[in-house]
């Protein structure tokens, strides 16, 4: 938004009080002071529901948590790996697992945004196949950062 006309409306605001105002610009638009009210508080309903919450990993934990604990402690570790880039550092990552797994995905916008799909996948998993991607080494790079470092010769 214009920063000057914000600062213009807020000093008329604080000179003139909110219904002299309200009522002017409805007086220069040819309407009734009610109906620009209702306009406002529709146009501030719309922008209240545009905003997407998005759950982090670990917040996704207890919605998806498994009653065996060696599943739920497995879970545990690759939600907070996950969160901290440790595990599909990349959205390209989190999109090749995701299709390995065969999870249905649209074009992903975030790695934020798939964290559900990727926790809902894993939770799927066997607890072998938990055990065996919570003891991955550790990594905050993608597959191509890996292979060029590997080509360079300068292996972590």
């Amino acid at each position: 938004m214009d920063d000057l006309l914000k600062l213009d409306v807020q000093i008329l605001l604080l000179r003139h009080g909110r219904r002299k105002v309200l009522d002017m610009l409805a007086t220069l638009e040819e309407r009734t002071a009610e109906q620009l009210e209702l306009e406002l508080r529709a146009a501030q309903g719309r922008r209240e529901k545009r905003v997407r919450k998005t759950s982090s990993a670990l917040d996704l934990l207890p919605e998806i948590s498994s009653s065996v604990p060696e599943v739920a402690e497995a879970l545990r570790v690759l939600a907070t790996r996950y969160e901290n880039r440790m595990f599909l550092p990349q959205i390209r990552d989190v999109q090749r697992f995701l299709d390995r797994l065969g999870v249905a995905h649209k074009t992903l916008r975030s790695r934020r945004d798939a964290a559900r799909r990727v926790m809902i996948a894993l939770s799927k998993l066997t607890l072998d196949q938990l055990i065996q991607l919570a003891k991955l080494p550790e990594s905050n790079s993608s597959d191509y950062a890996d292979l060029a470092r590997e080509i360079m010769g300068r292996r972590q």
